[in-house]
């Protein structure tokens, strides 16, 4: 049995990346041996999820490391990932990985247009994870639910405060407090959800829930809802919000043909990277 090494996984951030590490295994078990950092491996595969960004340095810890795998003549895989606004200092890598796999439309035109790197797009992995339909539900009997958002002007998470869209009626969600299962299952007692959470997103399409998102510190929430080109309304900033909501309630049957969309789409499979 092959062993893969797994880099990029964000657990300990909240439940939505725990449900992608979660599929993630499910995908693996009995097929290939997990071993740990610094332990000997075959084949690397890079979860990158939203850190491959304006040549962060998570992106470049991946890439870095995807390179090192290239030079030991192993295989290395990215996955699960955004692409946005990197420079072309690691092209040379990015043309020696076999397949790349981005989760949405913006992603994919990045690495095309900036790199002349062909990639495949997939849902999050997060939204082929499975849910526990015995899992704990906090019921919100039909309230709109709220998250935090990135702020662009802090350049960090915020959350809202009474007023507006955060109003006191309208509960908080800390996703660190949930399990995967438990978000989706209570997010089914609810009327809407407000967020610029990208897994929050996820998590109220596995519920079926109406949202309006904030885009978060890159694409990848409008990248996403793009692709069905339905007009679900990802907002610029909290001032947009208000009207969002508005049209949000008054169009639900949109919300419902964005669901039929996402459940047409092929999940990730390890045959798309061929393994």
């Amino acid at each position: 049995m092959k062993k893969i090494r797994i880099l990029g996984d964000h657990s300990n951030l909240h439940c939505g990346c725990q449900a992608v590490m979660a599929y993630l295994h499910q995908l693996l078990d009995g097929r290939y041996q997990r071993v740990a950092d610094g332990e000997d491996y075959d084949i690397l595969l890079v979860n990158g999820e939203g850190s491959m960004h304006d040549n962060a340095k998570d992106h470049k810890t991946k890439l870095n490391a995807i390179k090192a795998a290239q030079d030991e003549g192993k295989q290395a895989f990215l996955i699960n990932s955004v692409w946005q606004n990197n420079n072309k200092s690691y092209n040379k890598v990015l043309q020696q990985i076999p397949s790349i796999v981005v989760r949405e439309a913006a992603s994919q035109r990045d690495l095309r247009l900036n790199h002349g790197i062909e990639s495949r797009v997939r849902l999050d992995l997060s939204y082929a994870a499975a849910v526990d339909q015995t899992a704990t539900v906090t019921d919100y009997a039909g309230a709109q639910l709220i998250t935090d958002f990135y702020s662009k002007d802090f350049g960090g998470w915020v959350k809202f405060t009474a007023g507006g869209a955060g109003k006191a009626r309208s509960p908080y969600i800390d996703m660190k407090k949930f399990s995967w299962s438990e978000l989706v299952r209570s997010m089914q007692t609810a009327s809407l959800l407000v967020t610029g959470r990208h897994h929050a997103v996820f998590a109220a399409c596995k519920a079926r829930l109406p949202f309006v998102a904030l885009e978060s510190n890159t694409h990848k929430i409008s990248g996403f809802v793009s692709m069905s080109k339905l007009p679900v309304p990802v907002c610029d900033n909290p001032r947009q919000l208000n009207n969002a909501i508005k049209w949000a309630k008054e169009n639900p049957a949109v919300y419902q043909e964005f669901f039929d969309f996402l459940d047409e789409q092929p999940r990730f499979t390890l045959a798309d990277i061929g393994l």
